[in-house]
């Protein structure tokens, strides 16, 4: 949840970032349609530059699909490994598919699979994965051709605190 209001935090006011929620990600990976649909954006689907779309591998570990439909690319970036499993590489696809598919016939978009030109820093520990994604998405949203940074670990989670402790005064 904490990542999940940071990210939207982030994005506030963006009309060109469709954010959607780790539990459509889920849901299109387990072949749940009945959450996918109840969870998913639709109403934001037309005017997308980019795509940040958490995904809650497993039970514990955070990834995301990043796309941006003017580059044409799309990725999915794990903290923990530098290089794509079968199993990402699956995700990558079924995500794609559930994009192309949702945005015909009003936005008609295609991704091409190509390399990142920077490496992709990498966690070193295994509580980070969720700061990393976060940090991930920050600089996708800043550059056509993204360098990927590693996080200041401290002052994000101070940050996310405070949003999340901001959120929950508003409630």
């Amino acid at each position: 949840l904490h990542i999940e209001v940071y990210l939207r935090t982030l994005i506030t006011g963006r009309r060109d970032v469709l954010f959607i929620s780790p539990q459509t990600s889920t849901a299109v990976l387990n072949n749940n349609f009945a959450v996918f649909y109840k969870y998913f954006p639709f109403g934001e689907l037309l005017n997308w530059h980019y795509v940040l779309w958490p995904i809650l591998w497993g039970t514990n570990h955070w990834i995301i699909y990043l796309a941006n439909s003017v580059t044409k690319r799309s990725m999915i970036i794990d903290p923990a490994n530098s290089s794509s499993s079968n199993e990402h590489v699956r995700a990558l696809n079924l995500l794609n598919q559930a994009l192309i598919h949702l945005s015909a016939p009003a936005k008609k978009i295609e991704f091409i699979v190509r390399p990142l030109v920077n490496p992709t820093p990498r966690q070193m520990n295994d509580s980070d994965c969720g700061l990393f994604i976060c940090q991930y998405a920050m600089d996708f949203l800043t550059d056509d051709e993204p360098v990927f940074h590693v996080p200041d670990s401290q002052r994000l989670r101070n940050d996310i605190s405070k949003m999340v402790n901001d959120v929950l005064v508003l409630r």
